[in-house]
């Protein structure tokens, strides 16, 4: 193009647009510095700070909440002061640009107002506010990365850091065995020293590695070696619940694999789809039975016993809750009753619906709800649009943490377990939107 053209007849300059050799999606080529801050703002995601503030700066997480960092010491505080800022920043610059369109994550947005706004009726609005801007700055940070780098780059660079961590781990057993060792078991407890916690962040790893597996079109047989490699360690953390849940991951991938092949093998798959009702309809006949393979009893290692409690203490804020992540402090002489009761420290309600309705009431879940619903609705669209990685995955993630759910808090810390399932939703979405934006172009 000739220099002498007016300015407003010249051709806008080329981007830099990439074919990935791992796979079949062209997109831009992302700045380095944003590929760079991804991977530090997955260290504090995946708890790669859980070593370092242990080892070196004496950090004093609680061993059942160790994934939300909430700044015991100064290294923590820094790390989630940045993911604030940044993601809050990076929200506003994009919004007033119109670079990324958020009306189509209008659920996400709406958990992160009700978890900001609960901070004005909670029982400890600074510890409502810290936490809550931790959310949702992680929240805001997951679209942007999603819409930036690619699904791709986002599921691969957590796989690589939990790989990391896996690895680790299982170096510590052998090596260093009091701290990676839970006391008095041979459960795997790994960077995080509590079994659950580890056994829960590998189980979730499973599904990052299964989706690059789809995804990749050359390094997919290394990508299941590693979704392999999570499932072991999460065998043995011995925790019985993320094991079952590493299992239902694989199980129903492993249908999806079968239904592809059509003809007899898609009847297999559908013919396997009986066991998981079966493995329900045992739940509700014969809870010992069901519990006793996974290792507990019928009231969930006494989780059962505490829901009446919490659904007493839901009933009395039905609508808007104790406030976000507020309720279990010691300075709240509610919950201090609660342990003095039960005879225990009670961190979380060890269920997600009862967790959910206790920090932020009835229309806080409808939103979680929601968002939840949606996922597993954006899965069966892709599976049909033909975008079989995040869709299978979603699904994966859909029928995984109704389970994991049952006995466990989800979708409220911004940690690992709910970084995988907000990144998976919004993938779907946005991979989605993007096959319904071609089909309309090409018509």
């Amino acid at each position: 193009m000739s220099p002498l053209l007016p300015a407003s007849r010249r051709l806008p300059r080329a981007r830099s647009i990439v074919r990935s050799k791992r796979s079949d999606i062209i997109y831009d080529r992302p700045p380095l510095a944003v590929q760079i801050f991804l991977y530090g703002v997955c260290v504090v995601w995946t708890g790669l700070l859980i070593p370092i503030e242990q080892i070196f700066f004496g950090g004093t997480e609680s061993q059942s909440d160790n994934v939300d960092l909430t700044g015991s010491v100064w290294l923590s505080s820094l790390f989630n002061t940045v993911i604030v800022i940044s993601g809050i920043y990076i929200f506003i610059i994009t919004l007033f640009t119109r670079k990324i369109k958020y009306l189509k994550y209008h659920g996400l947005l709406l958990i992160c107002v009700i978890v900001l706004a609960s901070a004005f009726w909670s029982l400890a609005p600074d510890i409502t506010l810290k936490r809550g801007l931790t959310f949702v700055g992680s929240m805001l940070l997951i679209i942007y990365f999603v819409e930036i780098l690619g699904p791709d780059r986002v599921f691969r660079c957590l796989t690589q850091q939990m790989l990391l961590i896996g690895v680790f781990s299982a170096i510590t057993r052998v090596v260093w065995r009091s701290y990676s060792i839970m006391p008095g078991t041979h459960a795997l407890a790994g960077i995080y020293g509590n079994k659950n916690s580890f056994g829960a962040v590998m189980a979730v790893s499973i599904l990052g590695a299964l989706f690059l597996y789809t995804r990749d079109k050359i390094l997919y047989r290394r990508y299941f070696m590693v979704a392999i490699f999570f499932l072991i360690c999460d065998i043995l953390s011995t925790s019985g619940t993320t094991i079952t849940i590493g299992l239902i991951f694989f199980y129903i991938f492993s249908l999806h694999t079968l239904a592809r092949r059509g003809g007899i093998s898609r009847i297999l798959a559908i013919l396997g789809c009986i066991p998981l009702l079966g493995v329900a309809v045992m739940a509700d006949v014969a809870p010992d039975a069901l519990f006793g393979l996974l290792g507990k009893d019928a009231t969930l290692t006494g989780r059962t016993e505490l829901w009446p409690y919490v659904i007493d203490l839901i009933d009395e804020r039905p609508w808007i809750g104790w406030g976000y992540r507020s309720f279990w402090q010691q300075n709240n002489p509610l919950a201090v009753d609660l342990w003095n009761k039960l005879g225990w420290i009670i961190p979380e309600s060890h269920n997600g619906l009862l967790d959910v309705l206790l920090d932020v009431g009835y229309v806080g879940c409808a939103v979680f709800a929601y968002v939840f619903l949606a996922t597993g609705i954006t899965a069966v669209q892709n599976l049909k649009a033909g975008n079989s990685a995040i869709g299978v995955t979603a699904i994966m993630a859909f029928v995984g943490y109704l389970v994991y759910g049952i006995s466990e808090q989800i979708l409220l810390i911004a940690g690992l377990p709910s970084i995988m399932f907000y990144l998976i939703a919004i993938s779907g979405i946005y991979e989605y939107r993007r096959y319904w934006a071609s089909s309309r172009a090409s018509r």
